[in-house]
């Protein structure tokens, strides 16, 4: 014990006490890894906080950067055109005033895309390339292959704190929709002792092998680790009308728009009458959004390219009403939708960071459960 640590790209290790030169491998409870050794003591976080400011505040401030961005991206854009009408290739001014800023999280100066696609023409082109599941969970496979510690996403610790339904003793059996490496598995667990099934799904096979290698999945409990696409119907092994509780977190932002509902339909087919669906998300004009945008990569409206092949979509109150409206399961919003706004700050530089989530807890209704069972109009 004692000494100090040392990080790298292996894990943590650290110096042995006493004996200058010697180090040992640190392994802490709950995986390898910086995340994991930040976060393995503290699976429950002591306290929840979701409204560090009004969020219409913030989206107006967003909106006006956001159209200033658009604007600087339009006159690049024009200048660019001009300069090829004039046989001048598309450089000079064109490409200086199309540069987007480089901002305080680091975002490397880059010039503005195309415009982007209208709006139904890109969730469409969006949710077919998303139907090829084949090729999303090969992006997956690949994002998890290459950080296959559970490390990767650290313990979501407040979730029990977000959603206190999930510690009840009478919450009996959970399924989980896109588990990733566990990072809600392990917080729920420890706060229901009383948990009796977790079905742990996701469409990577490479993040359910991570979870699985880990050594963090806690023995003498029911946990069982399942592949499935959620665009598609529930397989056979899962808990069909028996579930207390479905969770969706990240999940309903990296599927295609056009995919919610369906989601949303194949949740309430888990759930008994009067099982809850709890969703929590990215919300509009998350500070990720915006990053996202100074780099050029919007595709439509709060829908986003990221780097390794996957697509980030930002949530609204309305558009997940909408979802649940159009997935005609029985399902009815009871808490929520509503964003939680919650302000992160860099103590050295002093820099906030806007973070919004969308929060939303969905009840099975009785008079709901037979179409929810029976699938109807499913997909």
């Amino acid at each position: 014990g004692g000494g100090r640590r040392r990080r790298g790209t292996g894990g943590a290790r650290r110096r042995v006490a006493g004996e200058p030169g010697r180090w040992c491998a640190f392994v802490p409870r709950g995986g390898r890894g910086p995340n994991a050794m930040r976060r393995s003591a503290r699976l429950v976080a002591g306290s929840f906080h979701h409204s560090d400011f009004a969020w219409q505040d913030w989206a107006a401030e967003a909106r006006r950067e956001l159209d200033a961005l658009d604007r600087r991206g339009d006159a690049g854009a024009a200048a660019d055109a001009a300069g090829e009408a004039r046989g001048g290739g598309g450089g000079g001014v064109g490409e200086a005033s199309g540069v987007a800023q480089g901002g305080p999280d680091g975002v490397a100066p880059r010039k503005f895309g195309p415009a982007p696609m209208p709006a139904a023409e890109a969730i469409a082109a969006a949710s077919a390339a998303a139907s090829a599941a084949r090729g999303m969970e090969a992006c997956w496979d690949s994002i998890h292959g290459q950080n296959s510690t559970a490390g990767r996403y650290p313990n979501k610790a407040y979730i029990p704190l977000a959603f206190p339904e999930l510690a009840r003793g009478d919450v009996r059996v959970v399924v989980e929709m896109g588990c990733a490496t566990g990072g809600s598995l392990r917080p729920v667990l420890a706060a229901n002792p009383a948990l009796a099934e977790y079905w742990a799904t996701d469409l990577s096979s490479a993040a359910l092998e991570a979870l699985r290698a880990s050594g963090t999945l806690p023995e003498g409990r029911r946990v069982e680790l399942l592949r499935w696409d959620a665009t598609e119907p529930p397989p056979a092994e899962l808990p069909a009308g028996r579930a207390d509780a479905v969770l969706i977190t990240f999940v309903l932002s990296a599927v295609a728009p056009g995919h919610h509902a369906a989601c949303l339909r194949h949740a309430a087919r888990l759930l008994r009458p009067g099982g809850l669906v709890l969703v929590r998300d990215h919300g509009l004009y998350d500070h990720t959004m915006l990053r996202f945008h100074r780099r050029g990569r919007r595709i439509a409206d709060a829908l986003y390219a990221r780097g390794d092949g996957t697509t980030a979509f930002y949530l609204s109150p309305e558009g997940l009403l909408g979802a649940v409206e159009e997935a005609a399961a029985g399902l009815r919003a009871v808490d929520g939708p509503c964003y939680h706004c919650n302000l992160t700050t860099n103590r050295k530089t002093g820099h906030s960071i806007h973070r919004v989530f969308l929060h939303a807890k969905l009840r099975l209704e009785a008079d709901g459960a037979g179409a929810a069972a029976t699938g109807a109009g499913d997909t």
